[in-house]
């Protein structure tokens, strides 16, 4: 029998391929066990699967915009500008806007607010919670049907460089004058104290309700600084204070702080903290605290600490029928000591005292020849003067009188008082002798308006015992007013070497009929005058610490409330001198950038 040799080499080579292909199978299969077991997916997961890995991210951002929405307070203040299709502002329209949030499952819109258009054009819309704000404008405030709409979303962290409208549509045209995004309450008072400035920094004093009551109504209060009075960098609270209405028992606690004074290393401030019965106003106690902030590193929060004075001196007493404003006394840091600015009860009457921090034994000034205050419009002359490196005290001794003024000279190391006359020749003062930042003494005199500013040269004559100096034969060229009133100069300023003089008929600035600034670059030889200080946008009432320089201009703070026609919204102002000495048209919303 013949073998078919072609025949079982074709059976074997079958065999072979059989178990080639068996073990590829195994090592296939054997290979997705592995990889399986190791938790790799071969398949692309589908976008829209309800339990795949975007969709659980997104439920993750979901559930944190929630938690942050319910656990944070945002609150947004808009200055937008809304003109036509055709460019022409749409002053005169009303707005309605509301917000609805993107995180609620319901869909929810929230309240409706409504304001008009002021007659530039201009509407500040406030908003207190998160979402898609919807504004439309209407010719009427009782119309349904809006000539236009426009939206955008609110979220933390908004910024002007940010911001975007998400549709704009109808007859109507919006852009953003300017924004600002306040978190947990810091934009919510409709009160800002201003504190004054130094080492370049301006402070202010905001403060935030966190709980309302008939039985407890407290607040936390804020020290916020900035550099530019516009963007506030810094926001420490204060603790180890109590600040608290209550109607129930007709109690109420409250805290007043010194405009701010700087050692060379740390801003202090000083405080009054007052209890007393609502109604008949009674005060029942008061606390005497001090704040000391480090300069090269400003804390998020500092304990007031208590401050031994002698029995019966209250700082920022309110137990005067017409209390002082805080701002408006006398605080200084002079040599190694403060002076202060306290209210003897028994006396009834302020009193300068110079303390230290380490309950020393305070010196206090009184009676003829050291500094007592003889009258209101006295506390913002009291300044440093430095001459050949040495800091003097400068107060005022007499009163206004036809030609000379008398002012006590404190020398820092040893406090000797020297008694230095300044005669005029024969006119009458508006204003005695006032420090400059650069060291120089100016006055406005005259006898009939317009007054004239003067320099009063006091080389060669200042160190002598009770010397008399006289004013310069020619006037400072510029400085020219028509403002009368005794002690017309409330105070001066300095940035980039440009210094500003601040004229006004009340010596508060509270209420000031008539207000004047000027600006020298030349130590006062010559002056130019700002133009007249706005009203627009809310501006009422004035203090000369509202006033402060950066960047070589100097600049106004001040609050308003814009009502929202369910209530209104406090809103936060800056306006800036420009180059040419005009106030800038549109105001700047304050920003705090540091959150607490």
């Amino acid at each position: 029998m013949k073998i078919d040799e072609k025949s079982i080499n074709s059976k074997h080579s079958n065999q072979l391929s059989l178990i080639t292909k068996t073990k590829k199978i195994k090592l296939w299969i054997f290979t997705l066990i592995f990889v399986f077991m190791n938790n790799c997916t071969l398949f692309k997961e589908s976008p829209f699967d309800p339990n795949g890995e975007l969709a659980t991210i997104l439920n993750l951002i979901r559930m944190g915009n929630l938690f942050r929405n319910f656990t944070t307070q945002s609150n947004y203040v808009f200055l937008f500008h809304i003109k036509d299709s055709n460019g022409a502002p749409l002053n005169g329209k009303y707005v309605k806007y509301t917000v609805y949030n993107e995180a609620d499952e319901n869909g929810e819109v929230g309240t409706e607010f409504n304001t008009l258009i002021d007659v530039n054009g201009r509407s500040f819309l406030g908003f207190s919670e998160r979402g898609i704000a919807k504004v439309k404008v209407f010719n009427n405030l009782s119309d349904t049907e809006s000539i236009g709409e426009f939206q955008f979303r609110l979220y933390p962290d908004l910024t002007n460089s940010n911001f975007n409208f998400l549709s704009i549509s109808g007859n109507v045209s919006p852009s953003l004058d300017d924004l600002s995004a306040y978190a947990n309450g810091l934009g919510t008072n409709y009160t800002l104290e201003y504190l004054g400035s130094a080492n370049n920094r301006q402070f202010l004093q905001i403060t935030v309700q966190k709980s309302f009551g008939s039985s407890e109504n407290t607040s936390d209060i804020y020290i916020i600084s900035s550099t530019d009075g516009l963007n506030y960098n810094t926001v420490t609270k204060i603790d180890g204070i109590d600040v608290n209405y209550s109607t129930s028992s007709n109690n109420k606690s409250e805290v007043k702080i010194s405009k701010v004074t700087f050692n060379g290393f740390e801003y202090i401030f000083f405080l009054g903290e007052i209890k007393s019965v609502i109604a008949p106003i009674s005060v029942q106690a008061h606390k005497n605290l001090v704040v000391r902030l480090p300069s090269n590193f400003i804390p998020r929060a500092v304990t007031a600490e208590p401050l031994i004075l002698p029995s019966d001196y209250e700082i920022n007493s309110l137990r005067p029928s017409s209390p002082e404003a805080p701002q408006n006394l006398p605080t200084l840091s002079f040599g190694n000591r403060f002076l202060i600015s306290p209210y003897k009860a028994a006396d009834t009457i302020y009193v300068p005292m110079l303390i230290d921090l380490t309950g020393s034994t305070p010196i206090v000034f009184s009676g003829v020849g050291s500094c007592a205050f003889n009258n209101s419009y006295s506390y913002n002359y009291y300044k440093i003067f430095q001459y050949e490196g040495i800091d003097y005290l400068h107060c005022r001794e007499s009163g206004l009188i036809s030609q000379n003024y008398t002012m006590n000279s404190i020398r820092s190391y040893d406090y000797h008082n020297n008694e230095i006359t300044f005669n005029t020749g024969g006119d009458n003062y508006q204003s005695p002798p006032f420090v400059t930042p650069k060291m120089k003494l100016i006055g406005i005199v005259g006898n009939v308006s317009p007054y004239n500013g003067y320099r009063f040269p006091v080389s060669g004559q200042y160190l002598n015992t009770n010397p008399t100096i006289s004013m310069d034969t020619n006037p400072i060229t510029g400085l020219t007013t028509s403002i009368t009133a005794q002690g017309t100069i409330r105070d001066t300023k300095i940035s980039d070497g440009n210094e500003f003089v601040i004229l006004s008929d009340n010596y508060s600035l509270q209420p000031a009929v008539s207000v004047d600034i000027f600006k020298s670059s030349d130590d006062f030889n010559t002056a130019t005058k700002l133009s007249p200080v706005p009203t627009t946008y809310g501006m009422s009432g004035l203090n000369f610490e509202q006033f402060q320089t950066s960047n070589g201009t100097i600049n106004l703070t001040w609050f308003s409330s814009q009502a929202n026609g369910v209530g209104s919204f406090p809103v936060y102002l800056q306006r800036t001198s420009g180059s040419d000495d005009s106030w800038n048209e549109i105001p700047r919303i304050i920003k705090i950038t540091q959150q607490n």
